[in-house]
């Protein structure tokens, strides 16, 4: 057992010390910046009996036996959300969690994996403005301190980082844009187009075959199962 774990110490050192070192400090940073705003921090738990349903996600399935070894299904929670939001409701108040998920299905890719760690926090008395700002400042608070520590890539502008070879600038202003702006300059696609605003439900107001019609114009592979948003993600994402 020791020399296996060894071993796998040594695999890990191996692909990059310095990667881990960075992690390291993110993760700290992290915990840093929130507590410094007065943020509490919550750790609930990973192994529940049930999960949010959400269509796009597959889920791990387990099974807790108690001392009598009857078995009770049980799930690996895909993100913290629910659980933070009871602890909102509660009265807990602004908290954040970084936290181990699962998620199924998500191998064979360099940006997905079915085990992976998540940052949710969420404030109270506050609007997706204020979520906005949080966010610019944590990056520039990881940022500053990673710095700090020389674990920036050398010779780059102040406030630049580098990666998958494009220079990322974190200095204010960040693009603000809407969904429906970002749809046209990066798609070309215009909003209208994909939607129906007459709609009375949701089905009418987003319909498959018009935004079918749509994404089978530039290139898009789709079929009549295909959802209005599954199609819209293909869009979205690429």
């Amino acid at each position: 057992g020791a020399d296996s774990l060894s071993r796998e110490r040594r695999s890990l050192i191996k692909i990059n010390p310095k990667n881990w070192q960075i992690r390291s400090e993110i993760t700290w940073q992290i915990r840093n910046y929130f507590r410094n705003l007065g943020f509490r921090e919550a750790e609930t738990p990973i192994l529940r009996p049930s999960l949010i349903p959400e269509s796009y996600l597959e889920v791990f399935k387990t099974q807790l036996l108690d001392r009598n070894r009857k078995g009770k299904k049980m799930y690996l929670a895909a993100s913290p959300e629910a659980s933070l939001k009871k602890l909102l409701s509660a009265g807990f108040g602004n908290c954040f969690e970084i936290s181990r998920v699962f998620r199924n299905c998500e191998t064979g890719s360099d940006s997905h994996q079915p085990e992976f760690t998540m940052l949710e926090w969420y404030r109270v008395n506050s609007d997706y403005l204020g979520i906005m700002d949080n966010c610019f400042k944590l990056f520039n608070h990881i940022y500053i301190s990673l710095k700090k520590k020389s674990l920036i890539k050398s010779g780059l502008p102040d406030g630049a980082i580098q990666y998958s070879g494009k220079l990322i600038n974190l200095k204010k202003p960040w693009l603000k844009i809407s969904m429906s702006e970002a749809l046209k300059k990066y798609s070309q696609i215009d909003l209208d187009d994909i939607t129906n605003k007459d709609g009375w439900d949701l089905n009418s107001r987003f319909p498959a075959d018009k935004i079918a019609a749509v994404s089978a114009k530039i290139g898009y592979q789709v079929s009549e199962n295909d959802s209005w948003e599954e199609i819209f993600n293909q869009i979205y994402l690429n």
